[in-house]
């Protein structure tokens, strides 16, 4: 009995119409409904009458989305403005010696990040066989001890996927030097690169058995901070980043992960690098077919991005 009355009462349903749609949105926005609960409710609106067999209101196959754009036209905001980190920044942040794990870790992310122009999502992938330590001495060029090189496996406009190398140089200030910092945190943490390493024979893989360059910590035992074998998120990334920033006294709500990169490739324009290089550190797309050909005969060049921090 009560599945003949419900069948007779949907069949008696009719369909909203698109004008009721518009009236019950007006209604929302005037109750100070955001974007995404409006979106929702229009979902929910057309999933109830698929369920019930009845035509939808928004039926033409572009109305949905037609509708999420016009009302993120009317109540969308222009986005608030991400500064780039500038190259004080990253040598106050070098200069730095906190007695923190998770504070060191956070303040070689950012400085890495800023200098190799490096994406969050990249920076937090890098395990410890990707810093190539002595990587440009094997060229046979003299005056390269010192200097190290970023493996990123692949970047989003490296559609080949060959990897890429950002340069760090060797700093005039030792106190500055990202390239010793890079090394005594490994050895504070008692990470290094496995015996049984696959980078080398497999360098667009990721390696199995080292560790995360940054890894997250955990409470060991007598409440010692320790590293785990799990990396941190991109978001964790940009969250360490806008922490280092509100450190240094900035306001972090101007800041975010983009920051880092942006900072990097400020900071080289504004020390007259030229756009080659500077591609060849943030691995920018080549807007000529003949960069991918560049191979430098002499090092030295790759890093005058390096040299525009003035370290």
């Amino acid at each position: 009995m009560t599945w003949a009355v419900t069948c007779d009462a949907v069949e008696q349903l009719l369909p909203m119409s698109t004008t009721t749609l518009k009236a019950l949105s007006w209604d929302c926005l005037v109750m100070g409904c955001s974007k995404d609960k409006l979106r929702a409710v229009w979902a929910a609106v057309q999933q109830r009458h698929r369920f019930l067999g009845l035509t939808p209101p928004l039926v033409n196959r572009r109305d949905f989305s037609n509708w999420c754009h016009a009302i993120s036209c009317i109540m969308g905001r222009p986005l608030r403005l991400k500064f780039p980190i500038h190259k004080r920044m990253v040598a106050r942040l070098l200069r730095w010696r906190p007695t923190r794990l998770a504070l060191n870790r956070d303040r070689l992310l950012t400085a890495l990040a800023t200098v190799a122009c490096l994406r969050v999502s990249e920076v937090v992938r890098l395990q410890v066989c990707d810093i190539w330590f002595h990587y440009s001495t094997s060229m046979g060029i003299p005056g390269m001890e010192g200097t190290a090189a970023v493996h990123v496996v692949n970047r989003k406009n490296d559609s080949e996927r060959k990897g890429h190398h950002p340069a760090l140089g060797q700093s005039r200030d030792p106190a500055l030097d990202i390239v010793h910092r890079l090394q005594y945190w490994l050895s504070m943490t008692g990470m290094s690169v496995h015996p049984m390493c696959t980078k080398i024979r497999n360098p667009a893989a990721r390696c199995q058995v080292c560790f995360p360059l940054f890894p997250r910590t955990t409470n060991g035992p007598g409440n010692v901070t320790l590293v785990t074998s799990t990396a941190c998120t991109p978001q964790m990334g940009s969250d360490a980043i806008k922490r280092m920033v509100k450190l240094l006294g900035a306001d972090a709500a101007r800041f975010s992960g983009v920051s880092a990169r942006k900072g990097g490739l400020s900071t080289a324009i504004e020390a007259g690098v030229d756009e080659v290089i500077l591609y060849l550190q943030s691995g920018h797309g080549a807007p000529r077919a003949a960069r991918s050909y560049m191979h430098l005969i002499s090092p030295y060049r790759l890093f005058e991005t390096f040299a525009a921090f003035d370290l």
